[in-house]
C-alpha cells in the first residue's frame, strides 16, 4: 500500500526562471544563490544616487548609505590613492612610517619623556621600565599566597600594596605580631647573602619583644623558605 504524502509548505516556484524547488529556510524565494543576488542588486539599483569621482572626474553610483558614511566621493581605490598622493596628505611628516616622523611620549613607569617613531607601538622608555610593570604583578600574586597561608593559621592579616617599605605582609593573632617581607626566586636553592640589606632594615625597625621579623621567600618547585630574623633560625618548609 502506497501512502501519498502532502505537498510540503516549503515547495515553491522561483520567482525568476519559474521551476519548482525545495525552499530550505521560510524567506527563499529563489531557485539559487545567484538569482537571489541578481534580485537584491536590482532593488538596490533603484536607490543609487549618481557622484563624481574627485580624482578622474568619473561619474559613479553609491547607495545614501554609502555617502553618508564617506566623506569623500571616488570611483576606485587608485583614485583615492593618488588623489591622496597629489594632495599632500601622506607626504613627509604626515606620513606616520615616514622615517623621519618623531613623536614625544610619556613613559607611564617613570613619568620621564622620550622620542619615538610615531609607526612604532612604544610605551615605556626603556626595558628596565617595562619589566618593572611585570614584576610588579608578580610580587602582588606572591603576597597573596602567603596572605592565604597565614589565613589558614588564624591570623588576621594586612598587606602593604606597592611594596614601599620593608615589611609587606603584617599578621596578628592574640599573642604575637609577624613582620614578613615576601620574595620569589626561580632558582630552587635560597641565598641568603642576597638579602642581607632587607635583613638590615628589619634588624634596624624598632618594635616591642612580641614582634617577630621574616623573611619568606616563594620556590616554584619547594614551596615557601623561611627565615626569622629576630632569633636568626633558618625554617625550610616542604611543598604547599
Amino acid at each position: 500500500m502506497t501512502i501519498l504524502k502532502k505537498k510540503s509548505i516549503r515547495t515553491r516556484i522561483c520567482i525568476v526562471c519559474k521551476k519548482e524547488f525545495y525552499a530550505k529556510q521560510l524567506y527563499h524565494k529563489t531557485c539559487s544563490i545567484t538569482w537571489g543576488v541578481q534580485i537584491r542588486k536590482g532593488i538596490t539599483a533603484l536607490k543609487r544616487v549618481p557622484i563624481t569621482c574627485l580624482h578622474c572626474g568619473k561619474i559613479s553610483f553609491r547607495t545614501p548609505y554609502k555617502i553618508s558614511i564617506n566623506k569623500r566621493s571616488f570611483c576606485s581605490y587608485p583614485c583615492r590613492y593618488n588623489f591622496d598622493k597629489i594632495n599632500g596628505k601622506w607626504k613627509d611628516e604626515n606620513n606616520p612610517n615616514f622615517r623621519n616622523s618623531k613623536q614625544i611620549r610619556i613613559c607611564p613607569k617613570c613619568k620621564k619623556e622620550f622620542e619615538v617613531s610615531k609607526s612604532t607601538t612604544k610605551v615605556y622608555c626603556s626595558r628596565k621600565c617595562s619589566q618593572r610593570r611585570n614584576l610588579h604583578k608578580i610580587g602582588r600574586t606572591t603576597e597573596w599566597k602567603a596572605r592565604i597561608e597565614l589565613r589558614k593559621e588564624n591570623y588576621f592579616v594586612v598587606r602593604s600594596a606597592g611594596s614601599k617599605t620593608c615589611v609587606d605582609l603584617i599578621a596578628i593573632d592574640s599573642s604575637s605580631v609577624r613582620l614578613i617581607q615576601v620574595k620569589r626566586e626561580t632558582n630552587d636553592v635560597v641565598h641568603w647573602n642576597m638579602y642581607k640589606e632587607d635583613i638590615d632594615k628589619l634588624n634596624k625597625l624598632n618594635s616591642p619583644p612580641c614582634v617577630v621579623k621574616e623573611i619568606w621567600v616563594w620556590l616554584s618547585r619547594k614551596g615557601w623558605q623561611k627565615k626569622v630574623i629576630n632569633k636568626l633560625e633558618e625554617i625550610t618548609d616542604g611543598r604547599k
